[in-house]
């Protein structure tokens, strides 16, 4: 799923894939309402609304996916396995 959020694909999409199907390019896209309240339809590139009011978690989602990709890759910080201390006589 990290890998999935840090390419954002179109499942993350807060809109249909304009290019699908789509015979120009850019893709024709009809306006989501008005231009004060939303954002343009082809700008949905890591958001995850497309409303101008609304908080946009892309950001904080990014950050997570990377620290998780991250940990996954590198390991724990602190050692997970216990050392043993032998004492010689």
């Amino acid at each position: 799923m990290a890998v999935h959020v840090i390419t954002w694909s179109d499942d993350l999409w807060p809109v249909p894939n304009p290019y699908l199907n789509s015979t120009t390019n850019p893709p024709t896209v009809v306006p989501l309402g008005p231009s004060d309240q939303f954002r343009d339809p082809l700008d949905f590139c890591y958001t995850t609304t497309m409303k101008k009011n609304e908080i946009n978690f892309a950001p904080a989602v990014f950050i997570m996916a990377i620290i998780i990709l991250s940990a996954v890759r590198f390991g724990p910080i602190i050692p997970h396995q216990a050392v043993v201390l032998s004492s010689s006589s």
